[in-house]
């Protein structure tokens, strides 16, 4: 939406009068400064789910907005929150550079979603990604959250009946002749395998593509 903030109050508005509460003037009025010259106390606070939890709300629907809204706050300046769009982009860019991703010119990150054409990074770039993700402290945190194959999130209806249900943990994405799937498989003999599919320009039936990534998974968790 345009302007979170006026939607906002425009139903805070809705609901008081639906309430049966009398508004009288409805005009913004001028902050001024106080005479007051008492302690500031605070009134009301919030604080928002952990991280951890924000993570599962963003990859397990597949939620754009949440995404956006965490590229922000990552781009903050202490003590604010949230910081701007750019300074998102410019520290992600900065973080990945120094995981050895290379960020010439096979690389571009134009937002956290996804959904931009300019959007550009090579399969071996998204691995090792990944792979920081698998050796980090955050281990956990990362496979309580993605997908998995026959289980939940956009994974749910995934590979059921394979060798790959309930052993894929993977983020999906999806657009126009385009979709990707990257993340973990659990092997039968050999541990945790790294993948990450990326086709783009696909002009064929979406379910061959499917099912050739559940054949290749399949094999991956049985050989």
């Amino acid at each position: 939406m345009p302007n979170p903030p006026r939607f906002a109050a425009a139903a805070a508005t809705r609901a008081i009068l639906a309430g049966g509460v009398r508004i009288g003037n409805r005009e913004p009025v001028a902050a001024r400064a106080s005479e007051d010259a008492s302690p500031v106390r605070v009134v009301w606070s919030h604080e928002s789910e952990p991280l951890a939890d924000l993570l599962a709300d963003m990859w397990l629907p597949s939620d754009n907005v949440l995404a956006e809204e965490l590229l922000c706050a990552v781009g903050a300046q202490p003590p604010e929150v949230r910081g701007t769009r750019e300074a998102g982009l410019a520290w992600e860019k900065a973080w990945l550079g120094k995981l050895g991703v290379d960020t010439g010119a096979a690389f571009d990150l134009e937002d956290a979603s996804g959904l931009s054409a300019y959007d550009r990074i090579t399969p071996r770039d998204l691995v090792t990604v990944l792979r920081h993700d698998w050796d980090g402290p955050y281990h956990d945190a990362v496979l309580d959250a993605l997908p998995i194959a026959g289980v939940r999130g956009t994974l749910k209806s995934s590979f059921v009946g394979t060798a790959a249900e309930g052993r894929v943990f993977a983020k999906t994405g999806s657009l126009s002749h385009a979709g990707t799937l990257a993340g973990y498989v659990a092997t039968t003999k050999h541990g945790a395998v790294i993948f990450a599919f990326q086709v783009d320009d696909w002009v064929g039936d979406p379910a061959d593509l499917r099912d050739a990534r559940s054949r290749v998974l399949a094999q991956f968790v049985e050989d």
